[in-house]
């Protein structure tokens, strides 16, 4: 009963916190705001973006929380305003002291938050009923692109140089998003990689991070047929199965 009041004011102040987060632009609480901070604020408002922006900065900062206090709701939470904002990425110009930008998909880390939170909150049953809603609603709000629905495959690799790569076409529908995610089995030490490439043969998406699994979010521009190739890095270490899903 405990846990049950804690919980529920965790996520009162939380939805708390991000209903203020919007519209703080300086102004101190119970005073009013001179001509000056409402003018601030009219700009403030006006710029896309701003208020999602506001409200992923609050999540992070849900996250430290949540870490802190042992609390998954808050990992939770903080997930579902993560997954799903809507940014586009900002391409830098001639001012600005960078000469790439770091991309960030949001989707892989709300889900990533949520796995985190189930593994936190044990066998918990609302948790768990707390983390498969924030899931439908952060999927829910993506759309999907391959044609026919959600496609799925399975493979293995032998373990030596010349079973290293499997490649398989997938048609895509443009102006629409898919996420591919690859799971494999293995000895120890295994890693495979995900490469897309576009109706060109172009390197469009990647997954290189090291282990046995993948995850690649992808926005496709045009409509057309796709190639995804699962590559075992790692050569000399066998795959004993993988499965491969795109949707």
């Amino acid at each position: 009963m405990v846990r049950r009041k804690v919980s529920l004011a965790i996520l009162g102040a939380m939805a708390a916190y991000l209903a203020a987060s919007s519209s703080f632009a300086g102004v101190q609480a119970g005073k009013p705001a001179d001509a000056q901070a409402k003018k601030e604020e009219q700009a403030r408002k006006q710029k896309p973006g701003e208020k999602e922006l506001l409200a992923v900065a609050a999540a992070y900062q849900m996250v430290d929380y949540g870490r802190r206090e042992k609390l998954p709701e808050a990992l939770i939470v903080a997930a579902r305003v993560i997954g799903t904002s809507k940014f586009e990425d900002a391409k830098p110009n001639a001012k600005d002291k960078v000469s790439k930008t770091m991309k960030v998909d949001e989707v892989k880390e709300a889900l990533d938050l949520i796995n985190e939170a189930l593994a936190m909150g044990g066998k918990s049953a609302a948790i768990e009923a707390l983390a498969k809603a924030a899931k439908n609603d952060i999927e829910g709000t993506k759309t999907r692109s391959p044609f026919g629905g959600t496609k799925q495959w399975s493979g293995y690799f032998r373990g030596d140089a010349s079973d290293v790569r499997d490649q398989r076409y997938i048609e895509l529908r443009g102006g629409e998003f898919t996420i591919f995610t690859l799971s494999g089995n293995g000895p120890q030490g295994l890693d495979i990689d995900l490469e897309l490439y576009d109706q060109n043969g172009q390197l469009v998406a990647s997954d290189k991070s090291v282990g046995p699994n993948g995850f690649i979010r992808y926005f496709v521009p045009q409509s057309g047929m796709y190639r995804i190739d699962t590559i075992n890095f790692t050569q000399n270490i066998p795959c004993n199965q993988y499965i491969l899903r795109a949707q």
